[in-house]
């Protein structure tokens, strides 16, 4: 039947929908092995002319549901995540797979290609709404549905995974609290992102793009694919490159949306594009663009793998890889593509399906076994971590179906529900496992716990990350420390896990020296992520590399204090540095920074924010951003003493130093011993 045949059976009534579809054979197409390849040809009889072709299998003419192919790709790219997580179980020490978060854009592209071509064949389905935003409610429902009983088994196992060895059961319902936002997909949109399983800002960016572009792709689809998509995609990678030269890091703020939903409708754009190269490769006639497809096919996959593996350092080839991606997903949907025919069968489609599962349940298991085992080897680490991760995928994808398909919903959610209280306080009940206070002293703030040596600042660190937060409870340095022989520190206070120090913690004018530190991570510096107070310590000498780095500490929580501290050395942060903290929502009070920043954004003091700033001081500009301190002169230890007065109605005024110079003219603080 001809085209026009075709467009005559239907207005003589023959079809009801508005697009028609029937088997093209394509004449000249005789694969290996016999297989011939029919295509679909989908006529719009409302008089707009598109034709759209869609790959069919040989078997009975039917159409594929699945692309084998894309299917394996998806679960190869999530493998290619969870051993890109694993960086950190080698604490700065292994550079393979630090730039696999490059796969994530090969689940956005595919999800707009996949978005194109619902929303130009929905119209065709008999159940569909004539209403185009009755439809694009409909598949946003169906969407979540799919999603929700998966992401829903992921965040109550990362719960239960992280209540092992720490019996805290406010924490507990705090979490089941904030998965909410996880659940509805708000991350994206400005709230506590990334709160259970630590990977859903994915899904988030993905349910923002579907609702808002599915309607605008039936009512300006031309415009839209033509123009909108491939100028906003280019230009908001070109935003990405000129602010953090690489696009991860999708938490990242950005002043009005985070960088992650910037970088995901990118990538969606990209996908909607290679829908239509795919029909242009379709389109093509000629035998001898076979040859020239099933060459570039492989060539572009094993590329974006063989950067994702070894490429060490995010310096904007991001930006010539995404490329790659595009035509990989273009040629891998189209009927040309040598993956799609010899990837065939039902082993290929459960891989995709179970790759969701594996991107879900892997991130929150780092975050544990470095908070358990913060000294174990690395290779073990990753071995368990691994292991770990594919057992509770393999659970979460048999768990999140069973939910799916059980005809008594209610109930099987209250089972589930049910199960997961009491894995959580079963969990908790292993605190015993952890590791057990060794310090002299009560804790109390006359008798406070007593960090003498270098063992008792890395047992400090330890519980921290383990769990043991020492809220309400004081500990005091009572000698200078040397920290060169650790090699590559590990910041105290794990931001993901939520593993923070909310005591505080005096160092009495003590030095911590020759703090090296040099991890790919956002939250870099002496202290990770810091919730309570921290006085009177004076860093010295210190080397750190990251992302977001401080002297002090990267981020601060709302009720976060840094008071009379020194910094000095050096601070590089990849994306922004800080001489006292990167991201300090609670206050600083009353310090210096000697430390030279580098990075593309820094602050003498802050580097990106801190929400109050008093009587500080920073003695080195920035490379381009405006300095948060002034500069340290002659007078600036007098105003230094003069500011302890203005504390002193304060809880914590007598346990503040004076400060004083030292042999090199350097500002450092008195010990209380010495008055």
């Amino acid at each position: 039947m001809k085209a026009d045949e075709v467009r005559l059976y239907a207005l003589r009534g023959g079809l009801k929908k508005q697009s028609v579809c029937y088997t093209h054979f394509h004449s000249n197409k005789v694969f290996k092995g016999d297989h011939l390849y029919h295509r679909t040809l989908c006529l719009d009889i409302s008089g707009r002319g598109d034709m759209r072709f869609q790959h069919l299998s040989q078997a009975g003419g039917k159409m594929e549901k699945r692309n084998g192919f894309v299917d394996f790709l998806k679960f190869v790219f999530a493998i290619i995540i969870l051993f890109h997580h694993s960086v950190e179980l080698f604490r700065g020490s292994n550079t393979y797979f630090i730039s696999g978060y490059i796969a994530v854009e090969f689940y956005f592209m595919v999800s707009g290609y996949l978005l194109a071509k619902k929303s130009e064949c929905s119209l065709t389905s008999d159940n569909c709404s004539k209403s185009i935003y009755d439809e694009n409610i409909k598949a946003f429902i169906r969407k979540v549905k799919s999603f929700f009983p998966y992401i829903l088994v992921a965040a109550l196992f990362s719960i239960v995974i992280s209540s092992v060895g720490r019996f805290d059961p406010v924490k507990i319902l705090t979490d089941v609290r904030d998965i909410s936002i996880e659940l509805f997909g708000l991350q994206m949109l400005g709230f506590i992102g990334n709160i259970a399983t630590g990977v859903t800002w994915y899904i988030s960016v993905l349910l923002i793009a579907s609702f808002l572009l599915f309607p605008l792709l039936h009512t300006k689809r031309d415009l839209l694919v033509k123009y909108i998509c491939p100028i906003l995609s280019v230009a908001i990678y070109g935003y990405l490159f000129y602010t953090g030269g690489c696009i991860n890091h999708p938490g990242t703020w950005l002043g009005l949306c985070h960088k992650g939903l910037l970088r995901g409708f990118a990538d969606i754009f990209f996908g909607i594009v290679a829908y239509t190269i795919t029909d242009r490769i379709d389109s093509m006639e000629s035998r001898k663009y076979d040859v020239l497809f099933n060459i570039a096919e492989p060539i572009c996959f094993f590329s974006v793998i063989a950067y994702a593996i070894f490429h060490g350092v995010s310096d904007g080839c991001d930006f010539f890889v995404l490329p790659l991606i595009l035509v990989l997903v273009a040629i891998s949907f189209s009927s040309r593509s040598l993956g799609r025919r010899i990837f065939r069968g039902r082993i290929w489609n459960f891989l995709g399906v179970f790759s969701l599962s594996v991107y879900l349940n892997h991130y929150y298991v780092v975050s544990t076994l470095l908070r358990l085992l913060p000294s174990a080897d690395s290779v073990a680490l990753v071995v368990m971590y691994v292991t770990i991760s594919l057992v509770l995928a393999v659970l979460n994808y048999l768990i999140g179906t069973a939910l799916i398909k059980s005809r008594h919903k209610p109930a099987a959610y209250a089972a589930a529900g049910v199960v997961f209280i009491l894995l959580c306080f079963g969990a908790s009940g292993t605190d015993h496992i952890l590791p057990k206070l060794n310090f002299a002293g009560s804790g109390t703030i006359d008798d406070p716990y007593l960090v003498s040596t270098e063992s008792d600042i890395r047992l400090f660190r330890d519980m921290v990350n383990n769990g043991y937060g020492f809220e309400g409870e004081y500990l005091r340095q009572t000698s200078d420390i040397d920290l060169s022989s650790e090699g590559n520190w590990t910041p105290i206070g794990i931001m993901p896990d939520g593993a923070l120090f909310y005591g505080n913690y005096d160092g009495d004018g003590f030095r911590i020296s020759n703090v090296t530190i040099n991890r790919s991570g956002e939250d870099i510096g002496f202290f990770g992520k810091l919730a309570g107070t921290v006085e009177n310590v004076v860093m010295a000498d210190c080397n750190v590399t990251g992302n977001c780095v401080g002297g002090i500490s990267s981020h601060g929580a709302n009720n976060a204090k840094i008071i009379n501290c020194v910094v000095t050395g050096f601070l590089h942060g990849d994306t922004r540095a800080g001489g006292i903290a990167d991201n300090m929502m609670g206050t600083i009070i009353n310090s210096v920074s000697y430390a030279s920043t580098e990075g593309p954004a820094t602050g003498g003091i802050s580097g990106y924010d801190s929400n109050i700033i008093i009587n500080c001081y920073s003695i080195y500009g920035t490379d381009g951003t405006d300095l948060d301190g002034s500069a340290v002169n002659d007078t600036t230890i007098d105003q230094l003493n003069s500011y302890l007065t203005e504390l002193a109605d304060e809880p914590y005024s007598n346990l503040l130093n004076k400060w004083e110079y030292d042999e090199n003219g350097l500002l450092v603080l008195t010990h209380k011993s010495q008055g």
